[in-house]
């Protein structure tokens, strides 16, 4: 019994080990295919060519692992055309052994044409065109005509239109140039080579005129001019000589903008070698085939709704009936360049190839909009008629423009404003006043002087309005030309100078008494001004007559020649000066008694005959201004006095606004010497 007890126990332990043995195995090999997956690389042969949707597993190519070992297995296959992109996972197999899967993220596909524009599908169907000439061994490059050329490739709902042709003698390659065209919508020019003409033989002892020498002698670029435009120019060259051409008549046979072609016949002498030629040349595209790509200037000029306050209505009506002059700097676009070596600009009005019209039209009380209409002209002649005919090919542009608010309420101050420019029309400027008088009513009222700006200047713009009109587009309650930031520089005087400079404004009341009430910024101008009284010694000395006065002392005893002698008064001693401030009350003020009644000397000083200096000098009544003999205001910021002892002459020194030397006064009192 015993004895198979232990024969059972060793069959169990025996398969426990294969058991064993066998899973490690397993595990080992799964670590080594997961690490091969890892050295996978994947690559898409000529992605480009291709969508994402339209990936398959032919397309791929794996490499970078054992491919004599493993196998690439590909679970999934999906496309993200949006992206251009392709998710593959993959995993790898070997003898019943498989990998973990893998997503690989491969970009670059072409764009799917459900998510191109149609321009980008019409570019790649012209580049599938090719062409050919049948018998082309039979016919030289100048024989060729369009009717001559197949086209292929591209799909049939597209139209070719052939838009040049050159030839070049040395590789004796021709280029024809072509677009394809649909529903509007021309594709990038693009040039296909052809070679295998026969060989064209001239008459011995002509010359070989070559479209580039033609061109070369009359400045003709194929992208600066119409087809029909340089057929004219050169029937214009007829009986002249032009470098070395001496042309005789030429003859245009015919022409077509459209394709940008003409046939003209020429005759004379080039390089003193005679020519008669039938010359069919092609590659003028019209210069304005292009649409524009971009406005250049497109402001409307609201200067007549402005002077006249006018309804949007109203200005629309005035300005579509001249609509050329409406606009700031014109109304003008840039156009595409393209393939087409132009960059030109297109402006209303009527021109040789094309023209420009526009037209204002009303979006709401406050809002319009400008609806130009863009005309290509092209020109046609054939051999047999002489009559040119015309086609026009319209655009709409109003794409480009995006709707423009009408005038506002800030625009009408600034309009005003601009309108001030003669300083004599709106500045009271008056010879027998200082500039300073101003200046200190401004400062202490922190407003503008009422007698500072003669408003019938703007007398016409209050009228429009400020009178409640049902044909008015704005109305305020008043206007005004006032100060700007009053204590912060707005308003500087120089008496010296007899100058004013003045920052100012128009606005409305409103406005002018809490400009924090705006949400715009008011636009404003600086200007200095002259012609305001000079503060020169003369006309001081006229206006400020100081006296020293002959009174009595302290103790009463009258003054002498002796006591005004001894009596010394130190430099610097200031009779007039600064005090702390406008809002303090003291912004100039008297600071000196010296020399006022009953002191040590025995003398006073009186101003114009008053002895109450008060009323002359920083009147706080007259906004701290000066009062001049006659009544005259002006503004002294400091007045020093200073006597010597032992001297009879007292120098009274004065200071005024602006930039100057301070003006000092002498007197001395008149004592008799009895």
């Amino acid at each position: 019994m015993k004895k198979v007890i232990k024969v059972i126990t060793l069959i169990i332990l025996t398969a426990f080990l294969i058991l064993t043995n066998c899973d490690h195995k397993t595990v080992s090999k799964k670590e080594d295919i997961n690490e091969e997956l890892k050295k996978v690389i994947l690559e898409v042969r000529e992605k480009e060519k291709i969508t994402a949707g339209e990936l398959r597993q032919d397309d791929i190519r794996a490499y970078g692992f054992n491919a004599n070992i493993y196998a690439v297995h590909y679970e999934k296959i999906e496309a993200d055309s949006n992206k251009q992109e392709a998710l593959i996972t993959v995993s790898l197999k070997k003898a019943g052994t498989e990998s973990v899967s893998k997503v690989f993220t491969i970009g670059g596909f072409k764009i799917a044409e459900q998510h191109m524009s149609n321009l980008e599908l019409i570019n790649i169907e012209a580049d599938k065109v090719v062409l050919q000439i049948p018998n082309i061994e039979n016919i030289t490059f100048d024989e060729l005509t369009t009717d001559k050329v197949i086209a292929s490739g591209h799909k049939k709902d597209y139209t070719i239109e052939y838009s040049a042709k050159k030839y070049d003698p040395q590789t004796k390659e021709a280029e024809i140039s072509f677009y394809l065209e649909k529903d509007n919508l021309r594709s990038k020019i693009t040039t296909f080579k052809l070679s295998g003409f026969k060989e064209a033989v001239l008459p011995e002892g002509s010359a070989d005129i070559k479209e580039g020498d033609l061109f070369a002698a009359l400045s003709l670029t194929e992208t600066k001019i119409t087809a029909s435009a340089a057929a004219k120019k050169i029937k214009a060259a007829s009986n002249k000589t032009i470098g070395d051409f001496i042309f005789e008549e030429n003859t245009i046979l015919n022409y077509d903008d459209k394709k940008g072609i003409f046939t003209i016949y020429i005759k004379g002498t080039y390089q003193e070698k005679p020519f008669s030629k039938k010359m069919r040349i092609s590659g003028f595209y019209h210069p304005y085939i292009n649409q524009p790509e971009s406005v250049y200037k497109k402001n409307p000029d609201f200067t007549i709704a402005i002077e006249e306050n006018l309804l949007i209505e109203d200005y629309i009506k005035k300005a579509n009936a001249d609509i050329e002059n409406f606009f700031k700097e014109g109304l003008s676009f840039m156009l595409h360049k393209g393939n087409r070596l132009v960059n030109e600009i297109i402006v209303l009005g009527e021109h040789d190839s094309y023209s420009m019209t526009a037209e204002l039209e009303k979006i709401d009380s406050t809002t319009l909009k400008i609806i130009p209409i863009f005309n290509i002209k092209y020109k046609f002649k054939n051999d047999v008629s002489e009559t040119e005919k015309e086609e026009i090919e319209t655009f709409s542009l109003a794409r480009f423009l995006n709707p423009i608010k009408y005038f506002t309420e800030k625009e009408v101050y600034d309009h005003i404003l601009s309108r001030l420019n003669n300083p004599e029309a709106f500045i009271k400027i008056n010879p027998r006043r200082f500039a300073s008088e101003f200046y200190a009513k401004a400062m202490v009222m922190n407003i503008t002087p009422g007698d500072l700006f003669n408003e019938s200047a703007i007398e016409k713009y209050r009228k429009v309005y400020t009178e409640n009109s049902p044909k008015a587009y704005l109305n305020f309650p008043d206007l005004h030309i006032a100060l700007y930031n009053i204590r912060n520089g707005g308003i500087e005087p120089d008496d010296y100078a007899g100058s004013l400079t003045l920052s100012y404004y128009v606005a409305s009341s409103d406005l002018i008494s809490d400009p924090d009430q705006t949400n715009f910024a008011l636009n404003r101008k600086t200007l200095k001004v002259t012609g305001f009284r000079k503060a020169d010694e003369e006309t001081i000395k006229d206006l400020f007559s100081f006296v020293v006065i002959r009174g009595q002392d302290k103790k009463g005893a009258p003054g002498t020649l002796e006591s005004w002698r001894r009596k010394n008064i130190p430099e610097n001693t200031y009779l007039l000066r600064q005090g702390n401030g406008i809002q303090q009350g003291d912004w100039y003020m008297l600071s000196s008694e010296t020399l006022n009644r009953g002191n040590s000397s025995g003398f006073y000083m009186a101003l114009n005959g008053v002895e109450d200096l008060t009323e002359h000098l920083a009147n706080i009544e007259k906004f701290f201004l000066s009062v001049g003999r006659s009544g005259e205001l002006v503004l002294i910021t400091n007045i020093s006095l200073k006597k010597p002892a032992k001297s009879d002459y007292l120098d009274i020194t004065m200071h005024f606004m602006g930039n100057g030397d301070p003006i000092t006064l002498t007197t001395n009192p008149y004592i008799p010497r009895n």
